[in-house]
């Protein structure tokens, strides 16, 4: 079974040509992912969102159990 918690080191940098040749010329394995940073700032904003409406809920709760 794969261990889940091994943990691994990630070098992870902008993209440009010179870092690509430079990766091939040192012979190390490389992996081009990429990533859209609107995405990055919504799960952020859904995050925020979902703690404040937590807290208006628990706020409620609390209302209504000591002044209810």
């Amino acid at each position: 079974m794969k261990n889940i918690f091994e943990r691994k080191i990630y070098i992870q940098t902008e993209y440009a040509d010179e870092h690509i040749d430079a990766l091939e010329n040192a012979n190390v394995p490389y992996k081009l992912i990429t990533k859209i940073e609107a995405i990055a700032w919504a799960r952020l904003a859904y995050l925020v969102y979902s703690v404040i409406l937590d807290c208006v809920v628990l706020g409620g709760i609390f209302y209504l159990l000591f002044r209810g």
